[in-house]
């Protein structure tokens, strides 16, 4: 707790998060001021309904953690380096899993607090307008249809930092990396399981409760946590601690030294990336008629062809 407190503190002193912060609240303020106050586009003011609010602040919610997510990531990773002091650091009698676990936890504690703080926004906003029914558990999914995958693009940027040798190389290419995963429907890659720490949007109303993506979400939730925690596993194994080493030290590092319990993880995460994959897959592929843009397109434009001889008709 020590580290993390340390680590924490670096990142909350920091001008970078300070601006990100400042900017994420008053976006969240004026989206609700907008909308419940002003009336928004056409005038009208809508009621305070916590999936109301709630669906207003998932957007934003998204763009600011990824760009929390892709600085701190390599800043957290390689502060001790960017300061000289990791020598002397990783001299210390403390085991690897307790710097490593530092900040891991302060790097998914991030989009924690951006989500935390929206929603104490919106309970205010809620409390102004004499709302009580504030549906805290509905708040809570918060933390699991939008926080389950900022958590992997924590893992992922863990695991790229882990590989790359200098700060703002591992800070570019897991950059990338976010951009290709957001517009892979662009790049072909529109199936769920192709597409890198793609979940379906889970909507909520007062009368049907969240949508029916729910379940599929949950498959794909299970399917990349698996795939994260095996980054995350690896990323430990070949934890670069002491003085740089070079790739092939660390695979060397990630054939030898595994412990049973370490085995037992791997194997239990690599079943369930399979399991969970195949399911999906089944749902999607199987009990479906799985769809593409491109078909849906070949859909309409057929269906064009097929009933234009009729245009002429009179009714």
């Amino acid at each position: 707790f020590s580290l993390l407190k340390i680590e924490l503190n670096s990142v909350f002193k920091s001008l970078p998060f300070v601006a990100v912060l400042l900017i994420w609240l008053f976006i969240v303020f004026s989206n609700l001021y907008s909308t419940l106050v002003s009336g928004g586009e056409y005038g009208v003011s809508v009621y305070a309904f916590t999936n109301q609010l709630i669906a207003l602040i998932k957007i934003p919610l998204t763009f600011f953690s990824l760009i929390l997510i892709v600085f701190y990531s390599s800043d957290i990773v390689w502060r001790e380096r960017s300061l000289n002091f990791n020598i002397i650091v990783d001299a210390t009698p403390v085991k690897n899993w307790v710097f490593f676990l530092s900040k891991f936890s302060a790097l998914l504690l991030l989009p924690i607090i951006l989500i935390t703080s929206a929603i104490l926004i919106c309970i205010l906003f809620q409390l102004s307008l004499n709302y009580t029914n504030f549906e805290f558990s509905l708040y809570g999914s918060l933390f699991y249809h939008n926080g389950l995958q900022l958590a992997v693009y924590c893992m992922i940027a863990l695991f790229v930092n882990s590989l790359v040798k200098t700060k703002y190389m591992g800070m570019g290419i897991f950059g990338l990396i976010v951009i290709l995963s957001l517009k892979a429907d662009m790049l072909g890659f529109q199936h769920p399981l192709t597409s890198l720490g793609f979940m379906p949007g889970v909507s909520y109303s007062n009368m049907n409760g969240f949508s029916g993506a729910s379940r599929l979400f949950n498959h794909l939730s299970i399917y990349w946590l698996a795939l994260g925690f095996l980054l995350v596993l690896i990323s430990f194994k070949i934890w670069n601690r002491g003085v740089g080493t070079n790739i092939s030290f660390q695979l060397q590092q990630l054939k030898h030294g595994w412990t049973k319990t370490q085995k037992l993880a791997l194997a239990v995460f690599l079943l369930t990336f399979i399991g969970a994959g195949s399911l999906v897959f089944y749902n999607v592929n199987i009990v479906t008629d799985y769809e593409t843009s491109e078909d849906r397109l070949d859909y309409r434009e057929n269906y064009e062809r097929k009933f234009k001889i009729f245009e002429n008709l009179e009714r």
